[in-house]
């Protein structure tokens, strides 16, 4: 099972952590965690929980932390089923214009199931799966939903779930990631005195009055107004323009 992604070198290893949920087809209902050589990266509540030194994910970018052209990672989704990700760094390449990132190229096999019991379960499943008259199939299509297609996958799928948002049985797993991202050269310079956290933060927060409730702004632009940074996009949920204004100072 294996995925070829193409991501912003800034990117933060929170979004790097949605964007493996969407790309996999994952449900982002477990906990997880990055190992780069030896420095743990997640979420400050793991680490608290832990009682590790670690860093927090919402401000580590990836390109601080994986520099070198084939550098390896890993990557572990729910600490029960223990799902590990082996991740490597390719290539850098250039922008392509109008591309919206992050953004999957290619891929092949199809994701577990949740809570499936791990790998050996994993084979459990797909084995009672593949074979009508087995003892555990009728069981295992109830609790799975329909049939198992063990190498479906679809890169055009994942990429609209990217753009658009990931939602599974009309809940919305992880919202709209893919962004095109543009400032004015002057809210550029303001947008950046702000700590990454911080924009984060105000990236996912937003108010939508469409959908009445807070949203994360995607394909968003910044242009400065009377000393304030005026963001401006899509809303990640119903995709109608929203937008907020950011007081600097």
């Amino acid at each position: 099972i294996w995925r070829r992604i193409h991501v912003y070198q800034h990117v933060t290893f929170v979004n790097l952590h949605l964007t493996l949920q969407v790309v996999m087809g994952w449900l982002h209902s477990h906990l997880h965690l990055f190992e780069v050589q030896e420095t743990l990266i997640t979420d400050n509540e793991t680490l608290a929980e832990w009682s590790s030194k670690g860093v927090d994910e919402v401000d580590a970018r990836l390109m601080d932390h994986v520099a070198e052209i084939g550098s390896l990672f890993r990557y572990e989704y729910d600490f029960g089923d223990s799902w590990n990700h082996e991740l490597v760094l390719e290539e850098r390449l250039p922008l392509e214009s109008g591309r919206r990132y992050p953004y999957c190229v290619e891929g092949g096999g199809a994701c577990p199931p949740e809570d499936v019991g791990g790998t050996f379960g994993f084979e459990a499943f797909r084995e009672a799966m593949a074979n009508p008259r087995h003892e555990a199939h009728a069981s295992y299509r109830t609790w799975y939903g329909g049939p198992f297609k063990p190498h479906a996958f679809d890169a055009a799928r994942v990429n609209r779930h990217l753009q658009r948002g990931y939602t599974w049985r009309n809940y919305l797993v992880v919202p709209a990631l893919a962004t095109r991202p543009s400032f004015t050269p002057k809210a550029a310079e303001q947008w950046a005195l702000i700590p990454k956290k911080a924009q984060q933060q105000l990236l996912t927060s937003t108010y939508c009055p469409h959908c009445q409730g807070t949203t994360t702004l995607v394909d968003y632009s910044g242009r400065y107004v009377k000393g304030d940074v005026l963001l401006e996009g899509r809303c990640g949920r119903c995709g109608q323009h929203t937008k907020r204004l950011v007081e600097i100072g």
